[in-house]
C-alpha cells in the first residue's frame, strides 16, 4: 500500500513524504513567499502516488508560527501562552565549594536592552553574597559580577558581544583569581578579589523577579574546582 504526505505552500521536494508500514515523523516549512494559507494533508491521491484503497495510523498534528517547535498547551480550544520557565534550585551548600569553582552557560537573550539586569544567579538566599553572569540593560554589555557582604567583590565586563547571540561563558571565581571566558576567549581578569567564603546555596535564572533571564538556555553548570585555562577555553568553544 502507498499513501503520501504532503503541505501546501511549503518549500522543498520534502512537501512530499512517503508512508510505510513504520511510525514515521513528517516536517514541513512554510513558504512565506506564497499570501495564500498553509495546509498539511494526509493524502490518497492517485497523481501523488497513492492507492486508491488504505488504511492508515495518524497521531498528531502541530502548526507552529516560528521555526522551531513550543511546548504542547492544553487548552480546550482557546487561546494560551505558555508561562516562561525558571529554574530556582536551594539547599545546594553540601554540593558547591564556596572557595573556588566555575559557572558556566550557553545561552541566549531575547533582546539586548531590556528594563532591568538579567541574572543566572550562584550565591546565597539574601542575594548580597554571590556570583553571576550578568545581562546589562543597556548598551549590550555582558558582566562577571559579584558580591560579597554587598560590596563590590568580582567585575569584568564586555561589550565585543551580542547578546542574542548563542554565547558560551564561563566565570572562574577564586580568590585573586577570577577569569570571564566567551566563546573560546578570555575576556578579562579581575586579581584584586575577596575570598568567597560563604555558603553557595542558590542557583537560579534570576536575582529576583524583576531580574529574570529572558533567553533560551542551552547548558547550565557549575564546576566545584576552578578549571584551567586550557579547560575553560574547551568548554567554551
Amino acid at each position: 500500500q502507498n499513501v503520501t504526505f504532503y503541505g501546501r505552500n511549503v518549500i522543498g521536494q520534502d512537501s512530499i513524504a512517503e508512508v510505510t508500514q513504520e511510525w514515521k515523523r513528517f516536517e514541513f516549512t512554510g513558504n512565506t513567499g506564497v499570501s495564500t494559507s498553509y495546509f498539511s494533508y494526509l493524502g490518497v491521491r492517485t497523481d501523488y502516488g497513492s492507492d486508491t484503497d488504505i488504511d492508515v495510523l495518524v497521531w498528531g498534528l502541530q502548526l507552529e508560527e516560528l521555526p522551531y517547535a513550543t511546548s504542547y498547551i492544553p487548552t480546550n480550544g482557546a487561546i494560551g501562552t505558555r508561562a516562561a520557565e525558571q529554574l530556582a534550585k536551594s539547599g545546594l551548600g553540601d554540593y558547591i565549594n564556596s572557595s573556588e569553582g566555575v559557572l558556566y552557560a550557553e545561552l541566549k537573550s531575547i533582546s539586548e536592552e531590556s528594563d532591568a539586569d538579567r541574572y543566572i544567579y550562584l550565591g546565597d538566599s539574601s542575594n548580597e553574597n554571590f556570583v553571576a553572569i550578568v545581562y546589562k540593560d543597556i548598551d549590550n554589555e555582558l558582566l562577571a559580577y559579584g558580591l560579597k557582604d554587598n560590596k563590590s567583590s568580582l567585575f569584568i565586563s564586555t561589550k565585543n558581544y551580542t547578546l542574542t547571540d548563542n554565547l558560551k561563558i564561563a566565570i572562574k571565581w577564586k580568590e585573586n583569581d577570577c577569569k570571564l571566558y566567551v566563546n573560546g576567549n578570555l575576556v578579562g581578569t579581575d586579581i584584586d578579589t575577596q575570598a568567597f567564603d560563604f555558603t553557595f546555596t542558590d542557583l537560579k535564572t534570576r536575582k529576583n523577579s524583576a531580574e529574570s533571564f529572558y533567553g533560551n538556555i542551552k547548558d547550565l553548570r557549575v564546576y566545584t574546582t576552578a578549571l584551567t585555562d586550557e579547560e575553560l577555553t574547551q568548554l567554551t568553544s
